[in-house]
């Protein structure tokens, strides 16, 4: 098996970070994967997401190709490991910026792109340190003891999580967060770097739709959006 490049080895490492943030299980995640291109030569894929502990191609869910930090290429390495493996969903990340690809029907489309230039677990323990310390100045009841003992944690991985030294916990803990900070849990998870189970649910039932209505949507007004969100909710079609 070939060994991954240092620098690229720091990339896959951030990357994996950022996929259990997501809520993938570590079981499901594989670095240097092998494939084989239509004339049998091997190929190797740097990160592979599985639907659970089978490792053939049909297990598949995801596929990723690493670059050092600021480099750029490889998106059309990605394309070609689409066309040969057995998933649709394709990541390009350096570090810096991600590149989403989606194969349909034989055609890749564009998903997404976004800027994750800090790490998700920083942004999340700011979130919850700002708003705890907030609820604390006129609450002693927010300490940092007293709210870990309420969501069933220890006050110190709470503390790591608040100065983004540990990754975002889980779903179940994200929610018992946004209860007692009394915060919005769609946006804690946001700041995660995720999305809510629900919301991820929903989007694995028909990606491919569910893709085209967020791309479309994505510089849409606040209140376009809503409107959206009304009319589907009332079934105002």
């Amino acid at each position: 098996m070939p060994k991954t490049r240092k620098p690229e080895q720091r990339v896959v490492k951030l990357l994996i970070r950022w996929l259990l943030a997501l809520g993938y299980e570590q079981h499901q995640i594989q670095t240097e994967y092998k494939i084989h291109d239509r004339s049998g030569q091997a190929k190797w894929i740097d990160v592979a997401v599985f639907q659970g502990k089978g490792r053939e191609e049909s297990d598949l869910l995801l596929i990723a190709e690493c670059k050092k930090a600021h480099e750029g290429g490889g998106l059309e390495q990605l394309r070609n490991y689409l066309d040969l493996c057995g998933t649709s969903v394709g990541i390009w990340f350096n570090g810096i910026h991600f590149d989403y690809l989606v194969h349909w029907r034989n055609a890749l489309g564009y998903f997404r792109e976004v800027d994750v230039r800090e790490d998700p677990a920083v942004v999340f323990g700011r979130a919850v340190r700002k708003r705890r310390r907030e609820l604390n100045k006129v609450d002693p009841e927010f300490s940092l003891r007293k709210v870990a003992a309420r969501v069933g944690i220890n006050h110190s991985y709470l503390s790591k999580v608040e100065q983004g030294k540990a990754a975002p916990p889980s779903d179940g803990l994200i929610f018992k967060l946004a209860e007692d900070l009394e915060m919005d849990s769609d946006t804690l998870f946001a700041k995660a770097g995720g999305v809510p189970p629900d919301v991820r649910e929903i989007v694995m039932l028909r990606p491919k739709m569910m893709g085209e209505v967020l791309n479309a949507l994505k510089d849409a007004p606040a209140e376009v959006i809503q409107e959206v969100a009304r009319r589907v909710k009332d079934g105002d079609w």
